[in-house]
């Protein structure tokens, strides 16, 4: 580096410029290098030149009078509180010519907290399911550092442990993926939104945060039904409209509009149950059961279940291990022994009095005047 310079040429009232472009809520440190390389400079004050950065004169140098021919000298300063969007870099000759072997010029990053680990790995998740072009510069930590806008359409803020994110702006960017489950981890945001994009899938419930002010994701493909957990007491704007939702809008969601705020659910053909909205089927919709109707299907099935499995119990209880063969009930058998029973003792009967009649006619007999012997 120290090797070689640049000098003005022609008229010795000529200077050195370079023009450079910063970002004014940043500082800079510029560092300028030097070197006596003329070996026709030979004491202090036969080249004295003054440096003006950003229009300001900052100091005056005289190479040899600081560390003599052909040794290296470095000049460094620190430039805050710029107005413009360039720098001008400036050498202005007071005796010879100005001479420069080179410039640095870098941006200071302060130190600061960074975004709270989960809430980054939330925002990358985001970065994935959202599919975020590389345009819009989804890089490194999505909060620090805050002077830089590396994400596009993210704000942040500090909190307890670290920076959050509170507001997410992506209206309009050609976005086609869905949104993942990951957002519920974003608890401090406060403004969601993703309108005009071709976003499908359903609406995670980590979308309800207690935080959450402001959800805009209108016009976009979301189907599925609208997730209980949406409707903080803090939301005021809930846009939904020109989607493909359906099912039973939530009376919590609903209530943002019955108190002050703004709620726009239209384009969904298929909500219900709140006014303005046609009322929902007790347990059937578009030819098939409703969510209503497949509980109330289970819940049945499950009764019924339940029931037999009871007489079943009760059964097998009363009757004992040994129950199950195939014979004749004891109480069937008894009847059968004593209706044969009776019939022996009716025949037995009936040749009692045949035997006794036969008697009878042959041990007496009748004499003439009837009397019987």
């Amino acid at each position: 580096m120290y090797r070689s310079a640049v000098t003005t040429g022609g008229d010795a009232s000529n200077e050195i410029e370079y023009l450079m472009p910063v970002d004014t809520r940043m500082s800079y440190m510029v560092w300028l290098h030097f070197a006596e390389i003329d070996a026709g400079v030979r004491a202090p004050g036969q080249r004295v030149f003054d440096v003006m950065l950003a229009g300001r004169n900052v100091t005056r140098i005289d190479i040899f009078k600081q560390v003599g021919g052909f040794t290296a000298f470095k000049w460094t300063y620190i430039v805050e509180n710029l107005t413009s969007s360039t720098m001008s870099v400036r050498l202005v000759p007071v005796v010879g010519r100005p001479i420069l072997c080179g410039l640095e010029n870098y941006a200071m990053v302060p130190l600061e907290t960074r975004t709270v680990p989960h809430q980054a790995a939330a925002m990358k998740a985001l970065k994935d399911s959202l599919k975020i072009p590389a345009r819009m510069g989804w890089n490194g930590d999505p909060c620090a550092p805050r002077t830089w806008d590396a994400w596009e359409g993210v704000t942040c803020h500090p909190g307890n442990k670290g920076l959050v994110i509170t507001q997410l702006d992506l209206a309009s960017q050609g976005l086609k993926g869905f949104i993942t489950d990951e957002i519920s981890h974003l608890t401090d945001l406060v403004s969601l939104n993703l309108s005009s994009n071709s976003l499908t899938g359903s609406l995670p419930p980590g979308l309800g945060q207690p935080s959450l002010a402001t959800l805009d994701l209108s016009s976009n493909q979301f189907t599925g039904s609208i997730p209980g957990t949406i409707g903080s007491s803090k939301l005021q704007t809930v846009l939904l409209n020109s989607n493909a939702l359906d099912g039973q809008v939530p009376e919590k969601l609903y209530s943002v509009g019955v108190h002050g705020g703004v709620i726009d659910l239209s384009g969904n053909k298929g909500l219900c149950g709140v006014p303005t909205l046609p009322a929902c089927a007790l347990f059937w919709e578009k030819g098939g059961l409703n969510k209503t109707g497949k509980i109330a299907l289970g819940a049945s099935f499950g009764l019924l279940l339940l029931v037999i499995l009871i007489v079943v119990y009760i059964v097998c209880i009363r009757r004992g291990p040994y129950d199950y063969d195939f014979e004749f009930p004891q109480d069937l058998t008894s009847i059968s022994a004593i209706s044969a029973k009776r019939n022996r003792y009716q025949r037995a009967k009936s040749v009692m009095l045949a035997e006794m009649d036969a008697h009878n006619t042959d041990g007496f007999y009748t004499n003439g005047n009837g009397s019987t012997r």
